[in-house]
């Protein structure tokens, strides 16, 4: 008895090639990764991205400098020798109750063409960091 395959090769092939339709591509990413933490590409005060164009500014007052990134830090960056590995540690907020939402940092990242856009971050909080954060988003900014 012989068995025709053809369906079987057919349907096989077709998942193969629709698979890849959904995956996600990274439009943006920052790692602020560097030979040394004054070697940052875009240094402090606007670090470049690693994938993709986009801009990261400080806002409002807010200073910077780069520490530690380590996985067991809580990054997600598998990097962790070479090159070093950086987290942007800001700091200079306002005080409690002062200034809402108008001092930390600002990524600017075009999505134009793409949907279902996912924003990702590790953040680590300390004595020196604001105590909340908050992402917004707008659909009508261009870089």
């Amino acid at each position: 008895m012989r068995t025709n395959y053809n369906i079987f090769k057919i349907v096989t092939f077709a998942l193969l090639f629709s698979c890849n339709s959904w995956s996600q591509i990274k439009i943006t990413q920052w790692n602020f990764n560097g030979a040394s933490a004054t070697t940052v590409p875009g240094g402090t005060t606007a670090p470049t991205p690693i994938i993709g164009t986009g801009s990261a500014t400080l806002v409002g007052g807010t200073t910077a400098t780069f520490a530690s990134g380590i996985s067991s830090g809580g990054s997600t960056d598998p990097v962790i020798t070479v090159p070093e590995n950086y987290g942007w540690n800001t700091t200079n907020y306002a005080a409690l109750g002062l200034e809402s939402k108008q001092r930390g940092v600002q990524f600017d990242v075009s999505t134009l063409g793409f949907q279902g856009i996912t924003f990702k971050f590790d953040q680590r909080l300390s004595n020196s960091s604001n105590n909340t954060y908050i992402a917004q988003y707008t659909t009508d900014r261009t870089v």
